[in-house]
């Protein structure tokens, strides 16, 4: 008998915060709905049969701890309220299950996942023995790349790519060009992904230094910008490389890598 997969909600206006919450549960077996807008949140929690919800605390005109006392009020749904770090809680602690403290990590997420269900529920949910081999020897088909620089000076970005590759490669992070050609020049990575646009020294730059210094690590580039891609189909930099155009999503960087494997 196939039963139905827990619904997990997902409400925050940043796609990139609803994709790394996903991205947290990966191990879990269960289905998600995602929304940016705070009505749509409401109108959801009244239609569907939601296993619990993560919900950020502003939604547009709409409070997040609005939306979690609608959630309780009409079917005694599970909150986990997303709000910044530093945030006064003390006027609405009651309304939400559990905090999740933004920027979060998996570690934090799992944890508060703890702290409103208990561990048979969770058990429940995780994927069977047999998904997990699954992903187990497709992970180590990817392997032929081991360890990956990553270089965004962006913390969200940065975290996004260690939750979407942490599972199969050996993942480190650089936050500027600088840090980005400081640690190539004393490691051998398999693989660079780098933002094009970093404060003081490019992605650009950062590159044409390593090449300087007999680096070929192949590079995977990143920019939100159609020109920085119209630049880079014209004016390739020196070395094996690629470029993907951000948002990206777990398909897009793996598809990525695998043209070097």
């Amino acid at each position: 008998m196939n039963l139905k997969k827990p619904l997990i909600l997902i409400a925050d206006k940043d796609k990139d915060i609803r994709f790394k919450v996903r991205m947290c549960m990966r191990d879990y077996d269960v289905d998600f709905i995602e929304t940016p807008d705070g009505h749509q949140c409401i109108e959801l929690i009244k239609e569907k049969s939601f296993s619990l919800a993560f919900i950020n605390y502003i939604m547009g005109d709409v409070s997040g701890y609005k939306i979690a006392a609608i959630a309780e009020k009409e079917k005694k749904l599970p909150v986990i309220l997303m709000i910044l770090e530093g945030f006064d809680l003390t006027d609405n602690e009651s309304l939400a299950d559990e905090f999740l403290m933004k920027p979060f990590g998996r570690e934090q997420l799992l944890k508060a996942l703890k702290n409103v269900f208990n561990e048979d529920v969770l058990e429940r949910w995780r994927r069977s023995e047999e998904d997990v081999r699954s992903g187990e020897a497709s992970g180590s088909r990817r392997n032929k790349i081991k360890n990956i620089l990553v270089a965004d000076d962006e913390y969200d970005v940065r975290e996004l790519l260690k939750l979407i590759l942490g599972r199969d490669y050996i993942v480190d992070t650089a936050k500027t060009g600088e840090e980005l050609v400081e640690k190539a020049s004393r490691k051998d990575y398999d693989l660079i992904i780098s933002d094009v646009i970093m404060p003081k020294l490019s992605g650009w730059k950062s590159i044409k230094k390593i090449r300087e210094k007999g680096i070929k690590t192949p590079v995977i580039f990143n920019s939100g910008m159609v020109k920085d891609k119209e630049l880079y189909e014209t004016l390739k930099p020196p070395g094996v490389s690629r470029f993907i155009l951000k948002p990206f999503n777990r398909e897009k960087i793996l598809s990525a890598i695998a043209h070097f494997i």
